[in-house]
């Protein structure tokens, strides 16, 4: 064993290479800890958090429908983070996702009145003061057409006969006792052989001589 001096050696070197390179691990991976954790924390202060409650909302113009109400808002002018808006119609709230502007509310009731609020809030302190109310009515909805009469033809106006003589014969016509829906516009009469000719109803009173 004395006379092998130079297997000591080799060992005392090995042991301190590995030595080194354990050494290397641990602080290579204690510099990867540290940047993973600075990398986490610049992301997480990347998204900062809602703050305060927000001021009251100012309703500045509603525009009704027939069944919807628009609603245009403006401010908060100060207070906490604004992430949504809720509105409050007759009494009940909704809370609407983001902060629409303006606000589109449908499905409402022709010719109703309603009062409507807006309030704006966060996730933190939730919603703030409610807006000064707005009250209205949505618009009549139109009548419905009136429906077309049934026409049909009219009944026979029937003859009166007036003065008749060897050359000429006077009469009348009536007016028909069932008009099918709307007043006759044109009547025709005639004697049998001679034809028949039209005239309007202020005509009615014929004659015809030879």
């Amino acid at each position: 064993m004395a006379g092998q001096p130079g297997r000591g050696v080799g060992r005392v070197a090995v042991n301190l290479v590995a030595a080194l390179v354990a050494t290397a691990l641990v602080v290579g991976a204690l510099v990867s800890a540290s940047v993973s954790a600075a990398s986490d924390a610049t992301v997480a202060s990347a998204t900062p958090t809602p703050t305060g409650t927000p001021d009251a909302l100012t309703i500045t113009s509603v525009t009704p429908g027939i069944t919807t109400l628009s609603i245009a808002y403006s401010g908060p002018t100060n207070g906490g983070t604004v992430e949504y808006v809720s509105v409050t119609l007759n009494g009940v709230p909704s809370q609407l996702m983001g902060t629409p502007n303006p606000i589109e509310l449908t499905g409402l009731t022709p010719d109703t009145a309603y009062t409507v609020t807006v309030a704006a809030g966060n996730s933190v302190s939730l919603n703030g003061p409610d807006s000064a109310p707005w009250s209205g009515r949505t618009l009549a909805a139109a009548p419905a057409p009136a429906p077309s009469p049934t026409i049909t033809a009219p009944g026979a106006p029937g003859i009166v006969v007036g003065t008749v003589t060897a050359t000429s014969v006077e009469w009348t016509v009536g007016v028909p006792t069932s008009v099918g829906g709307e007043a006759p516009t044109v009547y025709s009469s005639g004697i049998e052989g001679r034809g028949e000719a039209s005239f309007n109803p202020e005509q009615r009173t014929r004659s015809a001589t030879g």
